[in-house]
């Protein structure tokens, strides 16, 4: 997140292809940078940082103060940061593709090919249960599990249960609010119905392609309208209650994954110290009478922050079950994989 930013300016500067169109969006929200640097005379804010920036134009709408900006401004604001988050993201996130073939982005394929196991005997035969609990806005791993052939579902109240729940507690990129009814609507991957290719079709190994989803948002109708640009996207603040009739479904889902769960895998999050939603989310989900075997983290932090705040928030009936771990993703997937062996 500390680079997010630097990249999207790096975007902007450049007028890369993907962002062209929504330069005047990513102008407002490095000008907001800028006026609120008179901050620093009284408080701290740390305005490099993307979350941090996003969490303080969502307190803007809230206060109806931001600067010198009008509530119109503020509010316009809110949308531009949003879409210069799902742009940023379509742009950087490349997915490779041979022969007009797209796969995930590494390490996510491999990660999806070794949950599910050999296709001829896949793991989601036996009785291992599995779920995804992501503060994610991207596609990566629901593209990789939709390539690998995992039907997942988003935990929205129009959707079957009859899947593997891939729970997005933050919304996500391929997400839409009606325009008529506000329902949340989600772009499936496996519904995407446009071409990602380069203009020189003749390229046809070793490239590239962005998986543009959500600028594609207004391509799919509910109501017998298009779906409404930018995504539904929430900030990671604490304060989420102008989502609750978004997304509480999805929440209460996450709630009930936790309540049932035996193992836990918690990969590259850090559990940064504002982040009390997630505290509250864990202490009040993973309430019933499952003894959790695992609760492992993978994060390769180097200065012992990360676990420091995971051992302070566990409790001590599953101390004795928390693992620490320094590593990268795709340093967990074979860890992940040996510790569910014969579950």
């Amino acid at each position: 997140m500390g680079d997010f930013l630097d990249k999207a300016d790096e975007l902007r500067r450049l007028q890369a292809d993907g962002v062209r169109e929504a330069l005047p969006s990513f102008d407002n929200v490095f000008s907001v940078i800028s006026e609120l640097q008179g901050v620093y005379a009284k408080s701290y804010l740390d305005l490099d940082n993307i979350e941090a920036l996003f969490g303080a134009i969502e307190m803007g709408v809230l206060l109806d103060k931001l600067g010198e900006r009008d509530s119109v401004s503020i509010k316009k604001l809110r949308d531009d940061i949003v879409t210069l988050i799902y742009k940023t993201l379509e742009t950087c996130i490349q997915f490779p593709a041979s022969e007009h073939q797209i796969q995930p982005p590494a390490p996510y394929g491999a990660f999806a090919e070794a949950l599910h196991g050999p296709r001829d005997k896949p793991r989601l035969g036996s009785p291992l249960q599995l779920g995804f609990i992501t503060f994610n806005y991207d596609l990566a791993l629901d593209f990789a599990l939709h390539k690998t052939g995992i039907r997942y579902g988003y935990g929205l109240p129009s959707q079957s249960l009859q899947v593997v729940p891939l729970l997005k507690l933050h919304g996500s990129i391929n997400w839409g609010a009606c325009a008529k009814c506000g329902e949340v609507v989600p772009y499936p991957v496996e519904d995407a119905r446009f071409s990602p290719w380069r203009k020189s079709e003749h390229v046809r190994y070793n490239q590239h392609v962005r998986f543009n989803l959500g600028s594609s948002l207004p391509q799919k109708k509910h109501c017998e309208v298009s779906l409404p640009l930018p995504p539904v996207i929430v900030p990671p603040t604490w304060n989420k209650t102008a989502y609750h009739g978004q997304l509480s479904s999805v929440w209460r889902h996450a709630a009930r994954i936790l309540a049932k769960a035996e193992n836990v895998f918690v990969i590259g999050y850090s559990l940064p110290e504002t982040d009390s939603f997630f505290r509250y989310l864990f202490a009040l989900g993973s309430e019933s009478k499952i003894r959790i075997k695992r609760f492992w983290v993978f994060d390769p932090d180097p200065s012992g922050k990360v676990e420091g705040r995971f051992r302070e928030m566990i409790g001590r009936g599953i101390e004795s079950r928390f693992q620490f771990n320094k590593m990268t993703f795709s340093e967990a997937i074979p860890a992940i994989c040996e510790a569910l062996r014969g579950v």
